[in-house]
């Protein structure tokens, strides 16, 4: 009978099954017990894939023989393929108590705890493959694959590097070690590691995918896209490079590219709800809000739950100054993912816009974001910052906007009037854009890091070794913030400046940057922050570089007065529009220019007219226009001769340019920041009676102002001088109140270290 089962080996190994399936029958006829036969038999069927006969014909055989290891471990593998966990993991564990030193059990062990979701047992087993077994590269890349998984990005890395030195072209353990290293923020020696991997195998897919995606997260775009479509020469019905393809040709401002990249997703899948979102995205970008928010539309069709696309809708809405349209998507997509953190910062912006809602209900709202973030952060270590109240001071800058934007009009000047033997500046980039202002900029932050790529763990690690002192967050709630950093508290005095105008709800930011009038005390419940309030202006404004000579007031060539408003229409809300409309027929001829980014479409200026048709307004009464370069932009208030600030979210930058071209601002006196920035640039300028306590003030003042031109004219003339001779262009003036500022805040700190606070 030996001869017949050594006979019946030989067939079986040899991959001649149903010849060994018959002498494996032959023997059971003879002898019904020998559990050798059972078990090979059941090797047959597990080969066929007939799980059921095997865990049958198996569990003969360890019942014949209880101390069957093979057995054992064979019946753990039918389990296994089953898909039937435990049960693999008991007969694994029977297998290795018989046989200790049984590495394919303990290897098996290790596939199944995984599977189970039993990391740190699966750890174990696979450390006890490499007891026994230490040059097995494949058990050090799965153990790496393990403490990835756990978090432990250092000792995966560490797993990793041993498999390659046992095995140098292991071509996944590069892949995965490059994953470890860009998670660790070591993301240049990933770069390199995946150039490692693709000399080794110049067609591995993963590899090029992955760099690509470094690439791209680095800003290296160019880079990227060749990266990119490298992966779509070696598999051209990839369908998610397509996308990643098209996000780099966005942020390379190639939006033509990004568009066609994303249809080429559609045509491969045209049921994939991100690639819509996706090209909803870039078709706003280029001014196509109607083709956009019908991507986003189908996007929901498809995927009902698609929490990004109800986020990018309400941008869109918003820019088409539907407020309530776009609050609801908001409150879709968190209500969708209540973590989804960037849709809730822009539902407490937008939120913003809206008279109805109460200072306390925005608190309330900002609160419940900072409870989030913070929940989800790992906060700093202790602060090592030496507490001396009269060193120079490390300051960082934290923004998405270090280029041609709003805040960097505010910055600009001031940065050059630091002083340097004070304040040593950082800046940490958030965002890709980079201009001619990104260049103004770094000639006076000598510490620049771009950290679009870095997560919120290492930015905030990164923070705390440079020893910042005070990080300034001047992005608040709007686009490219990273808010979630300042929750792990990476700097001992953390302020909101500049960028935002209301609470971030962040309990760890220390200081909301202010002054009198746009924060007076009696708001101060409005902010989880700390009002620390400037002597003058919050703000100091760069002139621009384009001198435009300021022109003759238009109404003594037009013979009527011409209002305007350069805002977004998103500010353009029902009770403006009403508002507007009672000043236009309380001022006979009265026009009102209107220049908004979302004007160059038809469909919204057809909405804008139908707007106000509502309240008798005719069409030739409203000057209408799109965007325009800077210059273009300035000399379009020649033909203003009194600006109307929006409400309740005023203007700041369009106040401030229309007064610099000579454009009085009418401003509403609102009840929280965001409605007072016009209340400090006028109280700056001595214009303080250019400001109205209430909608009928408001109409009955631009009515009184349209009817005495000659005073309009005078004021014209000199408005330029008085703006330059305000704090609110006093550079040195404003430098040295920051500075102090920034002082002050350090001793308190240093004060409360001191008493061990």
């Amino acid at each position: 009978m030996q001869s017949d089962l050594t006979l019946a080996l030989q067939h079986h190994t040899a991959g001649r099954l149903v010849e060994a399936e018959s002498i494996y029958q032959q023997i059971l006829q003879a002898d019904p017990g020998h559990s050798d036969a059972l078990h090979l038999l059941g090797v047959i069927a597990y080969q066929k894939g007939q799980y059921d006969v095997a865990v049958e014909r198996i569990t003969k055989a360890i019942a014949i023989s209880p101390d069957f290891a093979d057995a054992h471990f064979n019946l753990g593998n039918a389990f296994k393929d089953q898909g039937k966990f435990e049960e693999a993991a008991a007969s694994y564990h029977a297998a290795i108590a018989i046989k200790p030193e049984y590495m394919d059990a303990h290897n098996n062990l290790g596939a199944v705890l995984i599977g189970l979701g039993d990391l740190d047992g699966a750890m174990v087993s696979y450390q006890n493959v490499i007891a026994i077994k230490p040059d097995f590269a494949g058990a050090h890349n799965i153990l790496g694959n393990i403490f990835k998984d756990q978090g432990k990005s250092g000792d995966a890395a560490a797993s990793y590097r041993t498999a390659i030195t046992i095995e140098p072209n292991y071509i996944e353990a590069y892949n995965n070690l490059g994953a470890a290293l860009l998670d660790m923020g070591e993301t240049d020696e990933a770069v390199a590691i995946y150039h490692k991997a693709i000399a080794i195998k110049p067609d591995y897919i993963n590899a090029h995918f992955n760099l690509a995606t470094i690439l791209k997260d680095q800003a290296k775009l160019h880079e990227a896209v060749v990266s990119y479509q490298n992966v779509i020469a070696l598999k051209p019905d990839f369908t998610e490079v397509y996308i990643n393809l098209g996000n780099a040709f966005r942020d390379l401002g190639k939006l033509d590219e990004a568009v066609a990249n994303y249809r080429k997703a559609l045509d491969l899948e045209p049921d994939f709800a991100n690639a819509y979102s996706n090209l909803g995205v870039v078709l706003r970008d280029q001014g196509k809000l109607d083709e956009a928010m019908a991507s986003y539309r189908k996007a929901l069709a498809i995927d009902p739950d698609h929490a990004k696309a109800h986020a990018n809708l309400g941008i869109v809405l918003l820019d088409l100054g539907k407020l309530d349209e776009a609050v609801a998507s908001y409150h879709r997509a968190v209500t969708i993912d209540p973590d989804y953190v960037d849709a809730r910062s822009k539902l407490i912006f937008t939120q913003n816009y809206a008279s109805s809602r109460t200072s306390m209900e925005l608190l309330d709202e900002a609160r419940r974001y900072g409870a989030i973030v913070t929940a989800a952060a790992t906060p700093a270590s202790h602060h090592l910052n030496p507490p001396d109240p009269d060193r120079r001071l490390r300051v960082g800058f934290v923004s998405g906007d270090f280029c041609y934007h709003a805040v960097s009009l505010f910055l600009e000047r001031v940065l050059c009037e630091i002083d340097t033997r004070k304040l040593e500046l950082f800046a940490y980039a958030a965002s890709i854009n980079d201009d001619d202002m990104t260049a103004s900029l770094k000639k006076n932050i000598p510490h620049w890091r771009n950290v679009v790529w870095m997560k919120n763990d290492a930015l905030a690690a990164k923070i705390t070794a440079d020893g910042i002192d005070i990080l300034v967050d001047l992005s608040g709630h709007t686009d490219h913030n990273r808010l979630p950093v300042f929750a792990r508290k990476p700097a001992p005095v953390q302020v909101t400046w500049l960028g935002y105008f209301a609470t971030t709800g962040i309990d760890a930011i220390d200081y909301v940057l202010c002054d009198k009038w746009v924060l007076p005390p009696d708001a101060d419940s409005h902010f989880v922050e700390k009002p620390w309030r400037l002597p003058d202006s919050y703000l100091c404004f760069t002139p621009p570089e384009v001198q435009n000579a300021v022109a003759a007031l238009p109404a003594l060539g037009n013979s009527h007065i011409t209002f305007g408003c350069f805002n977004s229409l998103s500010k353009m809300t029902g009770p403006v529009v009403s508002c507007w409309s009672e000043i236009l027929q309380g001022v006979p001829d009265s026009r009102l220019f209107l220049k908004a980014t979302q004007l160059g479409r038809d469909s919204v200026r057809k909405d804008v007219l139908s707007r106000f048709s509502e309240y008798g307004i005719a069409p030739e009464r409203l000057i209408l226009e799109g965007p325009s370069d800077r210059a273009t932009y300035l000399a379009a208030y020649d033909r203003v001769d009194i600006s109307l600030d929006p409400f309740p979210y005023g203007g700041v930058t369009t106040s401030v340019e229309g007064l610099w071209m000579g454009a009085p601002v009418l401003s509403l006196q609102g009840d929280r920041f965001i409605s007072r920035a016009g209340e400090s640039i006028l109280n700056n300028l001595g214009l303080g009676h250019w400001l109205a306590d209430t909608p009928r003030d408001y109409v009955e003042k631009a009515m009184a102002f349209a009817s005495d031109v000659p005073t309009l004219a005078t004021l014209r003339s000199g408005l330029r001088d008085r703006l330059l001779g305000s704090p609110v262009c006093d550079a040195p003036r404003f430098a040295r109140n920051l500075e102090n500022a920034f002082q002050g805040m350090w001793r308190v700190w240093c004060e409360q270290q001191a008493a061990g606070e």
